[in-house]
């Protein structure tokens, strides 16, 4: 009956991320909480070594973040931005920051603008470095980029939600 089984043996470390993923994105998913099952996913999958797709889900934790970041700013769109590419929704998004360069200088001026031009800055290297590579499929990570990616994005998602939420 054994021999029809397969059994996964998980480091502690591995094993943890894959138990309690949601531990390890607590204050991403308080923030977003459609970002939820990508998170969880991208934990597990790093956990069993699927590393292209804990990018994947990365990726889709982000896409969370990218359309709280656009909705905050009141970007425009011609129909739902959940059609439109990232290129697109961070286009908007840019173009919602660039009247605040023109506002009287005061320090809530430059604080927004600092943050949103960073977070903004961010999410087109995100679209240019990962996101473009993984979802068609033009590249496969391994452990070590996945790790990076995985740590990267959730740095940044908790950044963000110092500002931006669902």
């Amino acid at each position: 009956e054994l021999r029809r089984r397969v059994f996964l043996f998980l480091p502690p470390g591995s094993a943890e991320l894959f138990r309690e993923p949601e531990k390890w994105w607590s204050k991403v998913i308080a923030a977003f909480p459609s970002a939820r099952h990508d998170a969880v996913e991208a934990c597990r999958c790093y956990a069993v070594g699927c590393n292209t797709a804990t990018v994947f889900h990365c990726m889709g934790v982000l896409q969370a973040g990218l359309y709280a970041m656009a909705i905050d700013l009141k970007v425009p769109f011609k129909h739902s931005m959940e059609l439109m590419e990232w290129n697109g929704v961070i286009s908007g998004i840019e173009g919602q920051i660039e009247p605040l360069r023109h506002r009287p200088k005061s320090d809530e001026r430059d604080e927004k603008l600092t943050f949103f031009s960073g977070c903004a800055a961010q999410f087109r290297y995100f679209k240019d470095a990962w996101r473009n590579h993984v979802a068609h499929m033009r590249k496969d990570y391994g452990a070590g980029e996945a790790w990076e990616i995985l740590e990267h994005v959730r740095n940044f998602m908790e950044h963000l939600s110092t500002r931006c939420s669902e």
